[in-house]
């Protein structure tokens, strides 16, 4: 946790982008979600995904494949909305419209 705590800390220190988002589509290995460039996201830029928020906590569990949690990669920023592809494989199958995503 320690360890989390102080990434986060860096990027809040560095003004790295950090976002908290929706899957709105999901289709094949594309995933469209509700940010985009103007709410600081880039492309390349990683995010986590986790099933929907329970009684409106922040967001349900992460999204496990194999083990590990699923990242989704930006490959395309528009001004108010991002396209992602998953990264690792057999991940796709379980990020799911409506799903969150926050940036890792």
């Amino acid at each position: 946790l320690d360890y989390h705590v102080s990434g986060l800390v860096n990027k809040i220190a560095q003004r790295f982008p950090l976002f908290r988002g929706e899957v709105i589509k999901a289709s094949r290995n594309q995933f469209t979600i509700d940010k985009g460039a103007q709410d600081g996201v880039r492309i390349n830029a990683r995010m986590m995904a986790a099933a929907p928020a329970p009684s409106g906590d922040f967001a349900g569990e992460v999204r496990q494949a194999g083990g590990a949690p699923v990242e989704l990669r930006i490959t395309r920023a528009g001004r108010d909305y991002g396209i992602a592809e998953v990264l690792g494989s057999g991940a796709k199958e379980i990020v799911q419209e409506g799903d969150i995503v926050f940036a890792k």
